[in-house]
């Protein structure tokens, strides 16, 4: 009695609209890839450009940046770096200032080279650490951007500490997965950077744990863990955000996430945490 006929489908219409998504999957995937043309293109103008400026023994180390702004940058990265180590000289004013242009506009591609390179030659320290806490920021270059961190965190612009802290905690306190057999935990940077700016991280952490997505309320539990590793009272200073977030919540973190509320989940780094704070 409750049967409503629907009748059949009309197998043109579905044609139809499946042939139109298709055609708007594909004009969104030409226009990304006509954007990232237009980048290329104009990356390679700016180089140009600049070679003609260049020195005859400056010049080659733009093609080298070309190479590694291709499809396949591996050797060109190695002879990048080699030649700031064999030939530092090479490297001129005007080059070492377009590195620095290319990292300070988000670059992902060149982050890790530009940052080993600038490394390498040594120059300008406060603006290589801005760069590497930019990489950080991005999520990329983990490695060079966190050396980099550890050996010039004084350096660090404070206003920089909240969107990188999250990369240097999980180098620090790494989160063990069930099929990892070990974890390498780094924790230089993170701790140089406290020492250096303890206030800054401080905030930042209390602005991870205030989130409502599990991964940054971890992250945030965790860097407290390892902080106090060396500062026995920081947990207290966070006796009220880690008691609000562990027993509301069903309330203030969000549900919907793939990783486990459990012994591996985000509220045993609270309790773990709460543990911390009640014994100091």
């Amino acid at each position: 009695a409750q049967r409503a006929p629907v009748g059949f489908p009309n197998l043109s219409k579905l044609v139809g609209e499946r042939d139109n998504e298709r055609a708007r999957q594909a004009a969104q995937h030409k226009k990304r890839e006509d954007a990232l043309a237009a980048q290329l293109a104009a990356r390679k103008a700016r180089r140009s450009a600049l070679r003609a400026t260049l020195p005859p023994l400056a010049a080659p180390i733009l093609d080298y940046v070309d190479a590694l702004d291709g499809p396949n940058p591996e050797d060109a990265a190695a002879k990048l770096l080699g030649t700031a180590k064999l030939a530092p000289d090479t490297f001129d004013p005007a080059v070492i200032g377009y590195f620095f242009e290319l990292m300070e506009n988000g670059e992902q591609w060149f982050y890790d080279s530009g940052l080993k390179v600038m490394r390498q030659l040594n120059v300008d320290t406060a603006r290589l650490a801005r760069c590497a806490m930019l990489a950080l920021s991005d999520s990329r270059s983990h490695d060079s951007a966190a050396e980099i961190v550890e050996l010039h965190a004084p350096l660090i612009d404070e206003a920089q500490i909240s969107a990188a802290l999250p990369a240097l905690i999980e180098r620090a306190h790494p989160r063990r997965y069930p099929i990892q057999s070990e974890v390498i935990a780094t924790p230089g940077p993170l701790l140089a950077l406290y020492q250096a700016h303890p206030r800054a991280v401080i905030r930042t952490l209390h602005s991870l744990l205030d989130r409502e997505e599990p991964h940054f309320v971890s992250v945030g539990a965790r860097g407290i863990a390892f902080l106090a590793e060396v500062d026995a009272s920081l947990p207290c200073r966070f006796n009220r955000s880690l008691l609000a977030k562990l027993v509301r919540s069903r309330y203030l973190i969000k549900r919907e996430t793939p990783s486990p509320f459990g012994e591996d989940g985000v509220l045993s780094h609270l309790r773990e945490e709460l543990a911390l704070a009640f014994q100091a």
